[in-house]
């Protein structure tokens, strides 16, 4: 608040203050967030599994249930597979990096 009111008596308007002082301060936790939401999307598996009727349709993790069966699982598909799941997350992770180290070590301090 003392930020945001710091930055009106400096002259900055309201859309300015926005822009230029809480939306740069919360930058990290959207990105957190938008994170997290990927993630939790990316790894659904029960939503997928119920809604998912048509083979071309299969989202990766239905896809990784299908390499086990009832007398053996083939783990070099499997491994491969989820080499292939996690990738685009840590792709993720490691983009948006310098945000999360950021929200963890900027203060609310002006200047």
């Amino acid at each position: 608040m003392e930020l945001e009111e710091a930055a009106v008596i400096d002259g900055a308007s309201r859309l300015g203050v926005l822009f230029r002082i809480t939306l740069p301060l919360s930058l990290p936790g959207i990105v957190a967030v938008l994170v997290y939401a990927f993630v939790t999307t990316w790894n659904e598996f029960i939503f997928a599994l119920c809604f998912a009727t048509d083979s071309s349709v299969k989202t990766l993790p239905i896809g990784l249930v299908e390499f086990s069966t009832e007398f053996t699982t083939d783990w070099g598909a499997v491994m491969a597979a989820s080499m292939v799941m996690t990738l685009p997350v840590a792709l993720l992770f490691v983009a948006f990096q310098r945000l999360f180290v950021g929200g963890l070590t900027s203060g609310a301090t002006k200047g």
